[in-house]
């Protein structure tokens, strides 16, 4: 997992990034796959999840237009807001 600075992705992302962003709720499945409304051109980008408590979320970039959360919420749901920027 790569973790940027603030510093580091501002030197390295220009006036023309998407930003995209959204929330999933999982229903004891832990995994999901979110279809982005915005395919990026390029293939590298960048992505934060959260939720409210204090579950471990993944967020992985599968292609240009879908990333894939994960949760290891042992209870019955997780709620993510997922966060991606790119070009």
């Amino acid at each position: 997992m790569l973790i940027y600075t603030f510093m580091e992705l501002l030197a390295g992302i220009s006036l023309a990034a998407i930003e995209q962003w959204g929330f999933k709720e999982h229903n004891n499945t832990h995994q999901s796959t979110v279809k982005l409304p915005i395919a990026f051109k390029k293939g590298g980008y960048v992505g934060a999840a959260n939720d409210s408590g204090t579950v471990t979320i993944g967020i992985k970039p599968t292609d240009k237009q879908t990333i894939e959360l994960r949760d290891n919420n042992g209870g019955g749901k997780t709620g993510i807001y997922w966060f991606v920027v790119g070009q």
